[in-house]
């Protein structure tokens, strides 16, 4: 299952942005929904378009797996329980 998200956004009032913004982490939420337990704003922050300290980044924490979505992989193990204390995706830019 192969999805592929493309945002372009340029010129937006305040307003915009925060549309926008909840617009984004909703989509990362239903994505992260399949592999992950209680995705929330607790347990997620990202940034789409960095800023002066920080690239672009998504970053997760204090998450559970939903260990049947491994499990259905073909692997020669079972897992019995998945926890990330921290994970983070950094976007750089040139």
């Amino acid at each position: 299952m192969d999805r592929v998200f493309v945002v372009i956004v340029l010129g937006l009032r305040s307003s915009e942005g925060k549309m926008t913004k909840k617009l984004l982490f909703e989509t990362i939420q239903h994505l992260l929904d399949e592999l992950f337990q209680d995705v929330s704003e607790d347990t997620m922050e990202f940034s789409a378009f960095g800023d002066l300290f920080e690239e672009s980044h998504l970053k997760l924490h204090d998450l559970f797996l939903k260990t049947q979505v491994c499990n259905a992989l073909p692997s020669p193990f079972v897992l019995k329980a998945g926890y990330i204390k921290k994970f983070k995706i950094e976007v750089q830019t040139k």
